[in-house]
């Protein structure tokens, strides 16, 4: 394997030392490579000498290695770039340029400094500016994938919305707009008339003063059921009040009461809520104003 590092320790007596890696794996290499003083003193015996009296900072060469005792050792070494042997250069310079290439590695701190060296300044240019043009790609192509996924989400938003809308527009048709989403409807489970349990008959919806709104379906009598409700909620002595007194009682209490009536879940979605009763204009107790509601549906 060809390579290219720093020396980063060297053992003056006992004649090794570690040289860092540029493209190996620098996680398997912490440490570096090892060379022996041998290799250098036959080729390179001024670099050797040096070496034997301390000085190795700054000095780097193009080495190959071997393994010895399941190690990965230096081999070879070549101090300039025109030292090595020409069926080398070709892999080293597939190698360089694969770094510049590969957005997925970190590029070694040497890398431009070797390029230069091997390559010439143009191609290294050319090889930098390559690199921040798959760069910008990558970089766009991750805002476009962005761009795609936020679309995605707004039209499944857009979706969900619609469908809300559309489940408002049925179950609320006709009501006016601000009590869409305040109706409270009255869980079937706490209501004791068997005929609350069959589909069909009316919804009434009744809006109070307080603020609360009271949603019932599958009302069969809507102005016995509304009035059984309020009077169960006023106590025992308000049935046996006057109608007048009533019906301040219930403009005091009821703002208005919408109804509506159908024959199936089906016709439901398609019938519109009408005002009933109007604390300010309705003359009549909001059960007459029903009663009136259940014989002209009827």
């Amino acid at each position: 394997m060809l390579d290219f590092g720093y020396i980063e320790e060297y053992n003056s007596k006992r004649g090794f030392g570690f040289v860092s890696t540029t493209f190996q794996n620098k996680e398997l290499f912490q440490k570096g490579t090892f060379f022996h003083i041998t290799k250098i003193k036959r080729k390179y015996p001024d670099l050797a000498q040096n070496l034997d009296n301390g000085v190795y900072e700054n000095i780097c060469f193009w080495y190959e290695t071997d393994k010895k005792d399941d190690k990965e050792q230096v081999c070879q070494m070549w101090l300039n770039t025109n030292d090595i042997p020409t069926q080398y250069k070709e892999f080293i310079t597939n190698n360089i340029e694969e770094l510049w290439l590969n957005l997925s590695r970190i590029t070694p701190q040497l890398l431009e400094q070797i390029t230069i060296d091997l390559l010439g300044l143009d191609r290294t240019e050319e090889l930098k500016q390559t690199r921040e043009n798959l760069k910008l790609q990558k970089e766009e192509a991750e805002q476009q994938k962005q761009k795609n996924n936020l679309s995605r989400r707004e039209l499944r938003a857009k979706f969900i919305r619609e469908r809300t809308q559309r489940k408002l527009k049925e179950v609320y048709l006709g009501l006016p707009i601000h009590l869409a989403d305040r109706v409270l409807w009255v869980a079937r489970r706490t209501r004791t008339n068997p005929l609350s349990h069959i589909p069909g008959g009316s919804d009434v919806v009744v809006e109070y003063h307080d603020g609360s709104v009271f949603g019932y379906d599958w009302i069969k009598l809507p102005s016995v059921y509304i009035y059984t409700i309020f009077c169960n909620a006023m106590g025992y002595e308000f049935k046996h009040l006057g109608e007048k007194s009533q019906v301040e009682i219930a403009r005091d209490k009821i703002t208005k009461i919408f109804a509506r009536e159908y024959n199936n879940q089906d016709e439901r979605s398609n019938v519109p809520f009408e005002e009933v009763w109007n604390s300010t204009s309705s003359k009549d107790s909001p059960w007459k104003s029903l009663k009136r509601f259940d014989h002209k549906s009827r």
